[in-house]
């Protein structure tokens, strides 16, 4: 599998995660989106500086 592909999918998990959540308001909104963001961003970057690494 493309590792993009493989990227794509996993942050379209994690935002599926944070909308469920939050449409059964077990936690509000801003303590659902801010670790989601930080997931993402350290995922992005942890994976483009592996690719760029490794050539």
């Amino acid at each position: 599998m493309n590792m993009w592909v493989a990227l794509s999918l996993l942050l379209a998990f994690l935002i599926a995660i944070g909308v469920l959540v939050s449409i059964f308001e077990s936690l509000p909104a801003g303590q659902v989106a801010a670790p989601l963001a930080s997931v993402t961003v350290a995922t992005a970057g942890l994976f483009i500086f592996f690719k760029k690494s490794k050539n």
